[in-house]
């Protein structure tokens, strides 16, 4: 007490640094997921703007499209939307390591989840052929997708995330349409679509121009390599031999390894399935149930796939009209005639 002044309730200048040091430090310990943190309120702040993160991600952040972010490009968009003062606070608790360019699924764990599901789906139906991705979702040829024909086809072609909330990020201007475009965002954004891109570039890429052009396709390709029939799987060094036997001129032992390590292999050995997917070629099929009550679903969109079951039965019972007696090999006489019995 010094004058009769009470400083129980002052604290010292010292004290208020101290004090402001320790919580800035427990927000960069702080991530996304948690309630009241930087990145948390960042967050929220673009939810509340765009409605779905990955459009903020799109309109707000992302401005070239490459789908990462550079900390320059996120210094440059939070001073625009009002965060200046908080732009190194916001991004070490989004990414508390480095430096390096930021990812969706930093921002959106939870969204990024389902964006993965997606693209995992968009590799199993077409290998990243976006084109062929396209069709099997804008089957009825609008060149642009309502929410229920996405939700329509993303539901027949076996995707398990939330198709709504997906929409509503590819729905970059909030209209209420998808269009072609927005699916060239899907391997750019989406962390494990680009791990796989990144796997067929050099030796890998030269093995898909010699299967597409010099081959004929990926399955002439699979099936003069020996791999159809009872050989499920080589060796990678097998398949460097073949792949040199059959002409190949580019790096056959690092193509191959490239390939068999594709989508998270071990890179010793691959099948012929796995080789068929890597070259983006082959649209994977779903299994026949036992009651045949699917066929060839993934190739086909609802509607043709509905209109081909409905018509089987009358085109078999047609087939089994006609019967054709074995012959004897020909040998100039009137018995070499073939009979014809019909049902």
């Amino acid at each position: 007490r010094a004058a009769g002044v009470d400083f129980s309730d002052v604290i010292t200048l010292a004290q208020l640094r101290r004090f402001e040091a320790q919580k800035t430090t427990e927000g960069l310990i702080l991530t996304v997921r948690d309630e009241g943190s930087p990145a948390w309120q960042f967050a929220q702040f673009l939810r509340r703007r765009r409605q779905n993160l990955l459009r903020a991600w799109r309109l707000d952040l992302d401005k070239d499209d490459s789908g990462t972010v550079t900390f320059v490009e996120f210094s440059n968009q939070c001073r625009q939307l009002g965060f200046q003062g908080r732009v190194r606070q916001i991004w070490s608790s989004l990414r508390p390591l480095d430096d390096r360019a930021l990812e969706f699924a930093e921002l959106a764990p939870n969204e990024a989840e389902h964006l993965e599901k997606f693209a995992d789906l968009i590799w199993n139906v077409s290998g990243y052929d976006l084109d062929k991705a396209w069709g099997l979702f804008d089957y009825e040829k609008k060149n642009k997708l309502t929410k229920a024909d996405f939700m329509q086809s993303a539901e027949h072609l076996g995707y398990k995330g939330n198709a709504e909330m997906l929409f509503k990020g590819l729905d970059r201007e909030g209209l209420g349409w998808i269009w072609r475009a927005d699916f060239d965002y899907v391997p750019k954004v989406s962390r494990n679509a680009r791990e796989r891109l990144k796997e067929t570039e050099g030796p890998l890429a030269s093995l898909v121009s010699f299967a597409r052009y010099q081959m004929g396709g990926c399955e002439e390709l699979v099936t003069k390599l020996g791999l159809g029939g009872g050989t499920s799987e080589v060796t990678v060094c097998d398949l460097a031999a073949r792949l040199t036997a059959l002409g190949f001129d580019g790096d056959a032992q690092h193509a191959a390894v490239q390939a068999a390590r594709c989508d998270r292999g071990i890179g010793t050995k691959i099948s012929a399935e796995k080789l068929l997917k890597v070259l983006t070629t082959n649209t994977k099929q779903p299994v026949v149930d036992q009651g045949g009550a699917r066929c060839a679903a993934m190739a086909l969109s609802p509607t043709c796939f509905l209109r081909k079951k409905s018509s089987a039965l009358p085109k078999q019972a047609a087939k089994r009209k006609v019967k054709k007696v074995p012959t004897q090999p020909w040998n100039s006489t009137v018995e070499n005639l073939c009979i014809v019995q019909t049902s």
